[in-house]
């Protein structure tokens, strides 16, 4: 799937009602919505993980 490089902007909690699982609507509630695709974003579980790489890297 490609990824798309739009902006993203926040979305309500009854917009994205029905897109999202089950498992990601328990455990995450900020979401932000990609002008270009229209796909749903969030801060998941991997980029607490890899945040600090990334930032070793950069600096």
């Amino acid at each position: 799937m490609p990824y798309s490089s739009r902006w993203t902007y926040p979305v309500p909690p009854d917009y994205r009602s029905g897109r999202l699982k089950p498992l990601t609507k328990r455990h995450y509630d900020t979401f932000s919505q990609c002008t270009g695709c229209g796909k749903l974003y969030w801060k998941g579980s991997h980029r607490d993980r890899l945040h600090p790489k990334v930032q070793s890297l950069l600096f």
